[in-house]
């Protein structure tokens, strides 16, 4: 195993595609659109998800839906994937979703999109570095082989797949950095589990797709987590209120209610 200084790597391996390439055929240059299944730590479900790259930028989103702002998402006969008997999720989203772009794959800055509530969108800036430990282990997904990565994470160690043989350096989520699409993510404890389920190519460029500067509110991460976290603060207050108001109206049953005042998230560590 050894380390990769993929910073580096990006430099030497763009400028010689930049050497031998026509100026032409970068503006030719091909966009794939991989579909991910993405569950993590703070979700009950997989949702489908979408990473579309030239291979010089990236865009990935998540947890979109047509249909309504506040999707209560509850069990759909996805038992297969994991996915307990009668759970449920409310998800704040629109036809976009949750989005992690990446304007420059050589460059750790991404822009991130979420919501703090309904109709409640907020964009902030993110920095992400990956020291990436390849190993020797390959697995074969899809009739491929791809090769093993592991890194730690803001908090978590993953373990990840990718797949030399395909031209990029991107990955959903917030992953990226090694020389081929990131095809698997599971943290050790598996409360992060992203999975590729095929690959289509396209014909626009991932920032043809996206416009963050008319799609919501620019903050920071410390002010969209202190929104979300009172955010669930006050869910829980609610499921203690409709707990209190069955006792009272039944007292001789028993209930048995838990909810941490701590929300779960999926970034243990902030910087």
């Amino acid at each position: 195993m050894f380390k990769l200084n993929f910073t580096l790597y990006l430099v030497l391996v763009t400028g010689l595609f930049l050497f031998i390439c026509p100026k032409n055929a970068i503006s030719q240059r091909t966009v794939v659109q991989a579909n991910y299944t993405i569950k993590l730590a703070e979700d009950d479900f997989f949702f489908d998800s979408q990473l579309i790259t030239d291979g010089i930028s990236s865009i990935f989103r998540y947890k979109y839906n047509d249909k309504s702002a506040v999707w209560n998402r509850r069990q759909e006969a996805n038992s297969a994937q994991g996915e307990l008997e009668g759970a449920s999720q409310t998800v704040y989203t629109d036809s976009l979703g949750e989005v992690i772009y990446n304007k420059n794959l050589l460059d750790p800055k991404i822009k991130v999109r979420g919501f703090c509530k309904a109709d409640d969108i907020f964009i902030y800036d993110d920095s992400v570095a990956f020291e990436w430990t390849i190993k020797k282990e390959e697995k074969i997904i899809g009739g491929v082989s791809c090769k093993k990565a592991v890194c730690k994470f803001r908090g978590r160690r993953y373990e990840v797949f990718y797949n030399p043989n395909i031209g990029s350096f991107a990955g959903p989520w917030k992953f990226s950095g090694l020389p081929g699409l990131i095809v698997e993510v599971r943290d050790k404890k598996e409360a992060v589990v992203i999975v590729l389920k095929s690959i289509d190519r396209l014909e626009i460029s991932p920032e043809m797709l996206y416009n963050f500067s008319i799609s919501g509110n620019n903050t920071s991460y410390s002010k969209a987590k202190e929104c979300m976290d009172k955010e669930w603060l006050k869910e829980v207050e609610k499921m203690r209120a409709n707990a209190r108001l069955i006792q009272a109206e039944y007292p001789n049953l028993e209930i048995d209610f838990e909810a941490s005042e701590t929300r779960t998230v999926t970034e243990l560590e902030f910087d």
